[in-house]
Order: structure tokens, then sequence, then C-alpha cells
């Protein structure tokens, strides 16, 4: 069984709590990510939460706000699921379906920042790395 931190995204691009809207949006933009993870210390990056294109819908636009008055700690999404390293991929998909979601940032013992697994990064490791097919687990 394949472990978390074997396919994590190590690559990824964090923001501070106090972080401006507007500066968020325009990293997702640049970078072509929908998901980054919010650090309380950018040296440290301890995680303390985590903000989508979603959220900035559905908190920042569709309530009126302002991107350039509107700081991340203000909008990002409280709960916090986060995995290990160590974390069997069958453990982070139960994860991913028990809550609704379809990225995970992995954290050391401390609960820093070690990378990002999301289900496309899974579905590609058994799609063209094991040769497996996912068993579907619908009724």
């Amino acid at each position: 069984m394949k472990l978390c931190g074997e396919l994590m995204n190590t690559d990824i691009i964090c923001c501070g709590e106090n972080a401006r809207i507007d500066k968020v949006a325009k990293i997702m933009r640049f970078t072509n990510e929908s998901y980054i993870p919010i650090v309380s210390d950018t040296r440290k990056k301890f995680v303390v939460g985590h903000i989508t294109e979603r959220d900035l819908i559905e908190k920042v636009l569709s309530e009126g706000r302002h991107p350039v008055y509107t700081f991340v700690k203000d909008v990002m999404d409280g709960e916090l699921i986060t995995c290990g390293t160590n974390a069997p991929v069958d453990f982070v998909l139960s994860l991913m379906s028990n809550h609704g979601i379809t990225d995970i940032p992995v954290v050391d013992d401390s609960g820093s920042l070690q990378g990002v697994i999301s289900l496309a990064d899974i579905a590609d490791y058994y799609q063209y790395d094991s040769g497996l097919e996912l068993e579907s687990q619908s009724a």
C-alpha cells in the first residue's frame, strides 16, 4: 500500500492568515491552483486552515466583500483535516470521502506543512503508476 508521503505534491504554495484575498486570487490564477493551505508562520509552515476557489466565490464575491479589504483569516475554512506522511492512501481516500474534500495538507508531527495530497494525485497513481484500477465504492 502506498503512503501519503510517496504521492503528495511537495511543490506547494501556501499563504499566511493575513494575506489579502485579491493576492490569493492572483496566486491561484497564475499558478493554476484551486486549493491553498494557510499557515500561521510562513517559515515554520504550521497549518491552520485552507482556502479554495469555492471559498472565494461563496465567502467573498457572493457576500459582496471587497477582495482588497478582505483577509484570508476572515474567510478561510476553519475545519482542518490533515494527514501524516505515513498515512496509507486508503485512509486518505476515506477522509476525502467522509468530509467531501479533494485536497488534504500533509503535515509532520508538529503540524508543519510537508506537502498536499489531492484526489488527482491518488488517481494518477492508480491509473499510471500501479496499473491497478480503483474499485467502485458506490452501491
